[in-house]
């Protein structure tokens, strides 16, 4: 599989100007975030329109914000199998540091063109704060530090998805986890609907196009699968998913305030 620059081309066109992005009928990635399937194969194409984000803070220095749409349906990681990192330890799917979306968030592959390079344009991407995002068992709920095991280093990107501390915290405008919030309740756009089956939406259980997503927060091992914490389609904050499942994915990031914030 090549991630150059000459690949990607294919997969985004310029048509009388404006912008268009296609969508192959397959939603998990490799790390390099170009889907399994050669770029060949059938899709969509689909007009590339502004993300409108939500503040969630504002200090006088930074602006936290989320997208108000799950833009994407992606897989936490693509694989539900552990791997070893240079030193021989144990690198669990369920480890937001080293996960496939994390990596497509940011661009953190050989083409370096993820998320963040495709949806904000050189001047904009230098607005955007490189955030130290805490990944520890600090960032989990009480009720699951026992699931500590899966906790992985922090981790400083600029695009990053929310974790189940953050949507619950009442400061940042949420409600607790086993609490209808519709806050937590996320439309998907049509961009990331596409790529679902009709089982996987009902596995979903999407709903009026509302979505769940995931967060970057892990949790147990059950019955031969990896779980991380997702907020569901009702606003509930506490369900789980498997980390090679497709979920809608909604990043988060902060930007440098300016005199006109």
């Amino acid at each position: 599989m090549q991630c150059g620059r000459n690949l990607y081309k294919k997969y985004i066109e310029y048509l009388l100007n404006e912008k268009y992005r296609k969508k192959n009928t397959f939603s998990c990635s490799y790390p390099c975030g170009i889907d399994f399937r050669d770029l060949n194969t059938k899709g969509e194409w689909f007009k590339v329109q502004p993300i409108v984000w939500k503040i969630l803070k504002n200090d006088g220095e930074r602006i936290l914000l989320v997208s108000d749409k799950a833009l994407d349906e992606r897989c936490f990681y693509y694989f539900n199998k552990i791997r070893k990192d240079s030193e021989g330890n144990d690198i669990y799917p369920n480890n937001y540091a080293a996960s496939g979306i994390r990596q497509y968030l940011n661009g953190n592959f050989e083409s370096a063109h993820g998320f963040l390079q495709q949806a904000f344009t050189p001047k904009q991407r230098e607005r955007i704060a490189i955030s130290q995002v805490q990944n520890s068992p600090e960032s989990f709920p009480r009720y699951d530090r026992e699931y500590s095991l899966f906790a992985c280093e922090d981790t400083s990107d600029k695009i990053f998805l929310l974790s189940q501390k953050e949507v619950t915290d009442g400061s940042l405008g949420f409600r607790a986890a086993r609490i209808m919030d519709a806050m937590r309740q996320k439309k998907a756009s049509d961009y990331a609907l596409f790529s679902l089956s009709e089982n996987e939406r009902k596995g979903l259980r999407i709903e009026e196009g509302i979505s769940p997503w995931f967060l970057r927060t892990p949790n147990r091992f059950y019955e031969g699968h990896y779980y991380v914490r997702h907020a569901e389609t009702s606003g509930y904050s506490d369900a789980l998913i498997n980390s090679d499942a497709p979920c809608g994915m909604v990043p988060a990031l902060a930007v440098f305030s300016t005199s006109e914030d």
